[in-house]
């Protein structure tokens, strides 16, 4: 097949697409925007909108039966194809049927055979399963399993773990296309549909490219939707795994915020933009190392992206467990030149391109640095919260005051100084717009009117939900209160902006038990103790908390706290001893 005549097929599609949602559309308009198409697109056009005519005038009815399988009802149309419902030997099953009048079009049935081929070549419960091949009364047919579940194209923001959990499997499930010598070429929301478990499914591999067949090899061509094409598919070039991987950034970005990176879907829009890449922003809440994720994976130039979907996918786990990435996105520097390198008649003097660079290298350099001090800042800011909820006062002074050389405009840092002071509520408190409540909350927290001081250091954690320590600040305040809800929230809130703290999960534990949520105190808590194995205080409340659901586990975990403890027969030895007795006369063990 080659790359104009599955161009042109890609151009008719994305009229057809249009005339949904503009149905004034004509072909000469949709022409006029294309001129790069040549005048075939013109006829394709007007073939096309015959095809609708055909099927907007009743005719004909949809059938009963096609070969083997009973029609239960029509899912979906385009002007390509029609995809029923069908019901084979009690298996519901969905059906891909091409239109009659496209069958004499040599290059729509070969698009339509090599989705075939790529389906019976990969196998993965995240990509759709095909069940059957067939042809019938000269019309060929896929027989797919039937995925009756919604489109990510119909999903609201996500929160990041979340999406990123969403897209990673996803990733997972197109390392099997990569894998197999595919490329999808088509990644959208649109195409990647949700089980009753929410588990994605990946399905439509019409546009499907197949590295072993010397019949697709060659330039790239402008198939696909616009809106999710990557750059390389714009300027023609070859199409490989990366291609796809620009795709997922796409589908992880629009997850994050809730819409697409691009908000037009016609060529004539995006004609100049796509050609220069995708640097999307977001919010506070989303971590800095999903963001070096996305801004990987949408890089402009293939070669600095993560090589195939597997790479992507495994970054994903990574930052999901909170471990170092090992990718990161190419800076100002690198951008401006893998620009200047692709558009060399529109660099300018030799002159030019040297100051531009050396001013994006100033930019980058300056930018890297300020990313690194802030990270340092963070890391010694959360260092001081679990000291600081371990009652170590100058460790979380100390570590607050090394967060602040890292970074004088860290409020977190300068909010966990003025609390190891010895009047937190005089101390000097950041100038941001949560100043007031934060005040109004430490002077109530001194002088113990708890309740003033849940609601004040609440409006502050409103303004500032990033910040760990506001939200711990919170649980101790509601706590004192007796509003044992709003403390396990507030904790919860900070657990997962300090996902890996074992002291954070623990108060988070005890929280929960005095909230009366045993199985979230549990999880907690076992969570905390994978995280400090060694750590006999977590295991003997760990133990405590199965109490009223599982004692034989929890005498588990209090012989582990025992093997922990050794020979130590303090006070230590006596509250597991003590918990231990609880837990033996709950299992029916009284004698022991």
């Amino acid at each position: 097949m080659t790359d104009a005549g599955e161009a042109l097929e890609g151009a008719v599609e994305q009229f057809l697409d249009r005339r949904e949602r503009e149905p004034r559309l004509s072909p000469e308009q949709f022409a006029a925007e294309h001129p790069e198409a040549g005048p075939r697109l013109l006829s394709a056009l007007h073939a096309a909108m015959r095809v609708l005519d055909t099927f907007s005038d009743g005719t004909p009815a949809q059938p009963a039966q096609i070969g083997p399988y009973r029609v239960v009802r029509e899912i979906g149309r385009g002007g390509m194809g029609v995809v029923y419902e069908v019901e084979h030997d009690g298996v519901r099953l969905a059906m891909k049927r091409l239109h009659a009048p496209w069958l004499g079009d040599r290059h729509t049935r070969e698009r339509f055979a090599r989705e075939a081929r790529a389906l019976q070549r990969v196998r993965h419960p995240g990509i759709v399963r095909i069940v059957d091949v067939g042809e019938a009364d000269e019309q060929p047919f896929l027989v797919l399993e039937l995925v009756d579940g919604r489109s990510l194209a119909e999903q609201a923001a996500m929160p990041w773990r979340d999406a990123a959990t969403l897209v990673q499997r996803v990733a997972e499930a197109l390392a099997d296309v990569h894998r197999a010598g595919l490329c999808h070429r088509d990644l959208k929301p649109a195409n990647v549909l949700l089980r009753d478990d929410g588990s994605p499914v990946l399905v439509d591999f019409g546009l499907v490219h197949d590295d072993r067949d010397v019949t697709l090899t060659g330039t790239g061509d402008l198939v696909g939707t616009p809106r999710y094409l990557a750059p390389e598919q714009v300027d023609a070039s070859r199409a490989d795994a990366r291609t796809d991987v620009f795709a997922l950034g796409l589908l992880l970005a629009e997850l994050l915020n809730g819409r697409p990176v691009r908000e037009e879907s016609d060529w004539q829009h995006l004609r100049t933009r796509v050609p220069r890449g995708e640097r999307p922003a977001f919010g506070p809440q989303v971590p800095t190392s999903i963001v070096r994720i996305v801004h990987t994976a949408l890089a402009r130039a293939p070669r600095r992206r993560f090589a195939d979907a597997a790479g992507m996918a495994a970054e994903l786990e990574r930052a999901l467990a909170g471990k170092p990435l090992t990718a990161r996105p190419p800076g100002p520097l690198l951008r401006s030149w893998d620009w200047l390198v692709l558009h060399p008649r529109q660099s300018g003097v030799l002159a030019t391109a040297v100051v531009t660079l050396a001013i994006g290298g100033a930019v980058a350099w300056r930018h890297h640095t300020e990313q690194r001090q802030h990270e340092q800042a963070q890391a010694s800011f959360q260092r001081g919260v679990e000291a600081w909820l371990r009652q170590d006062v100058a460790v979380a002074r100390e570590a607050a005051t090394d967060g602040l050389d890292h970074w004088r405009a860290h409020d977190g840092a300068a909010l966990l100084l003025a609390l190891c002071s010895s009047d937190p509520a005089t101390a000097t408190l950041p100038d941001t717009a949560r100043e007031p409540s934060l005040r109004l909350a430490l002077q109530s927290r001194q002088q113990g009117r708890w309740v003033e001081a849940s609601d004040a250091m609440a409006t502050a954690c409103r303004l500032d939900p990033g910040c760990a320590l506001g939200h711990v600040l919170l649980a101790e305040v509601a706590g004192h209160a007796g509003n044992f809800g709003a403390a396990a929230d507030a904790l919860a809130a900070a657990a997962r902006i300090m996902p890996d703290s074992a002291v954070v999960l623990e108060q988070l534990g005890q929280a929960r038990l005095r909230a009366k949520d045993v199985d979230g105190a549990v999880a907690a808590l076992q969570r905390a103790s994978q995280l400090e194995p060694d750590n006999w205080r977590l295991h003997h409340r760990l133990a405590r908390a199965l109490y009223a659901n599982d004692a034989a586990a929890g005498l588990r975990e209090i012989d582990r706290a025992k093997e922990l403890l050794g020979s130590d027969r303090s006070s230590s030895w006596l509250e597991v001893r003590t918990v231990e007795a609880s837990l033996l006369d709950k299992a029916g063990r009284t004698a022991e």
